[in-house]
């Protein structure tokens, strides 16, 4: 398992519940092409599998009811070490509980719910946004995502921080709302 760490480390992954599985000619990446038309284009694909072991329904919560209920496939978009558009081919565990019928998938901390980009490249969108003050479309390019996907990822930075802004207000303000006295308990 000792590739695995090395290839995590190479794409900045932290999750140890990925497992990388070589082709039929023992190779952990290949190049392909995806794309159509002129926005073809040659990407460097890593395969792996993510899968860990549940005790659990995430649902109904009732242990040792959880089976292995297949696989499901996607392709995540990674930041690479070069100018190469870089993916991971992920096949996903599914999970089913006896007993409450739900499924679910094995979820990674590097990756959103229901999103193909990576929670670095999220962080590396920002970066370029505010500190080289790169156009979105220059942004898209460099890390072969779509416009509308970097300014997708600019406005929940915004609603963020809005929130953090609103939080961090109230905080200060709720000392000057109260008093100490009110929340004494009377005896």
């Amino acid at each position: 398992m000792s590739q695995d760490n090395c290839i995590l480390r190479e794409l900045n992954l932290k999750d140890k519940n990925i497992h990388f599985t070589d082709n039929e000619a023992g190779e952990w990446n290949y190049f392909d092409y995806r794309g159509r038309g002129d926005k073809r284009h040659k990407c460097l694909i890593y395969t792996a599998n993510l899968t860990y072991s549940v005790s659990r329904c995430s649902d109904c919560g009732f242990r040792d009811c959880v089976e292995h209920w297949g696989w499901t496939s996607t392709e995540m978009r990674l930041t690479g070490t070069s100018l190469w558009d870089v993916r991971l081919a992920l096949r996903k565990q599914r999970f089913h509980c006896k007993n409450c019928g739900n499924t679910f998938t094995a979820a990674s901390s590097d990756f959103e719910k229901n999103c193909q980009i990576s929670r670095n490249t999220k962080v590396i969108v920002k970066q370029n946004l505010n500190e080289d003050m790169m156009t979105e479309k220059t942004v898209a390019k460099h890390l072969h995502i779509s416009p509308n996907s970097v300014q997708r990822i600019e406005y929940d930075a915004i609603y963020e921080a809005e929130q953090y802004k609103y939080q961090y207000n109230f905080k200060q303000q709720l000392p000057k709302l109260f008093s100490m006295d009110e929340f004494r308990l009377s005896q």
